[in-house]
């Protein structure tokens, strides 16, 4: 999930033992930008393409397994495309977009499925091409977690009666709040960082080039979450040490502006007026809006840094350290936490089998029969 341009680049020259029939179609494939279109496309090439596949010998097949690999692939990344669109929408949605969520989450996991089946089938291809479907696979369990965790900071927004992207919401933080959301904040926190973990295993693999972005935002988000948790456990020494340090990591990842002051300015950091801090956000709005052009991380992974936690971290820092220089005067303490356990995604895929010349899903209640 949050992989920008998700479709796969391999297998960009077609195998010999292609006919003609599917040579057509692999290439049409390419014509189409619409991902719904590229999704029928795609189901069209692999369902032919599997029934040659399987009509061939073994010796033919060996040959095509690398193609049915790529094939299937692309495809899966055609489905997580989709559920990323259906994410995006449903995050920036102002109704109950709780259907847009299950449909986003179905669509993610037949992307996984789709690449699980790949081993179920026995089809592996070559080393290199084994290799890239085990880091699909991981991607798409990634994904799936990644998505659950952008499903909560949904509903940290509809907690603090923010809809809209922003600073005003924010503003009107109360200490009952920090109460409200830091309930299962450590849990979500143990989610993003299984995620880091995900992330650090991809940096070993063919995919390597999109996730060094991804592991500063988990990283990042992490310390936010777990703040809350030590926060609400009294430990402001701690909550405010680990938002310094997420602020620091999204500026040395370049994830803002490099000349966005506010990271240097340790002025910022001390307790502030609400009007004061209104006065700031107009100053930094056009500043941050410009990190979309120094980074690679996905665009709508910006928008949630920019658009809701960046300012997060802003105010929570305010309130940490307002109750810290009233009640604890606690020592700040950077990178001497005990962080809790990542749980690392395990997402299992939707079952898909070939049945008279079409990959389909097996439906739930058929598994128990």
């Amino acid at each position: 999930m949050l992989i920008p341009n998700l479709i796969s680049q391999v297998g960009a020259t077609a195998p010999t033992e292609l006919p003609e029939k599917l040579v057509v179609l692999r290439n049409n494939m390419k014509l189409f930008v619409n991902a719904a279109e590229r999704l029928d496309a795609n189901s069209v090439y692999v369902n032919m393409l599997l029934q040659y596949y399987y009509d061939c010998n073994s010796i033919s097949q060996k040959a095509l397994e690398n193609e049915v690999s790529y094939a299937v692939i692309n495809l899966s990344c055609c489905y997580e495309e989709l559920s990323q669109e259906l994410m995006e929408r449903a995050y920036s949605g102002q109704n109950d977009n709780s259907q847009a969520w299950i449909s986003s989450s179905r669509m993610g996991k037949r992307a996984l499925g789709l690449v699980e089946y790949l081993g179920s089938s026995g089809i592996v291809g070559n080393e290199s091409t084994a290799s890239l479907v085990s880091a699909y696979a991981l991607a798409w369990r990634l994904s799936q977690q990644l998505r659950m965790v952008v499903f909560t900071l949904c509903k940290l927004r509809a907690k603090l009666g923010q809809v809209q992207e922003g600073y005003d919401g924010l503003l009107e933080l109360q200490e009952a709040d920090l109460v409200t959301l830091s309930a299962n904040s450590l849990l979500y926190g143990r989610l993003v960082l299984g995620c880091q973990r995900a992330c650090r295993q991809l940096e070993a693999t063919a995919l390597r080039s999109h996730v060094g972005p991804l592991v500063v935002f988990t990283d990042v988000l992490a310390l936010v979450l777990i703040s809350m948790d030590r926060y609400n456990k009294d430990k402001c020494g701690d909550a405010i040490g680990m938002l310094e340090e997420s602020l620091e990591k999204l500026h040395a990842a370049h994830l803002v502006p490099s000349d966005y002051g506010g990271f240097k300015d340790s002025r910022l950091m001390r307790p502030r007026t609400v009007d004061t801090l209104l006065h700031w956000k107009e100053k930094v709005k056009p500043k941050v809006n410009r990190a979309e052009q120094i980074t690679c991380l996905h665009p709508f992974l910006q928008r949630i840094i920019q658009g809701f936690l960046l300012p997060l971290i802003i105010l929570l820092s305010y309130r940490y350290k307002r109750t810290n220089d009233s009640l604890f005067l606690q020592k700040v303490e950077r990178r001497r936490w005990d962080l809790p356990e990542g749980k690392a995604p395990d997402c299992v895929g939707i079952e898909w089998v070939f049945e008279n010349g079409q990959l389909r899903e097996i439906p739930e209640s058929a598994k128990y029969y």
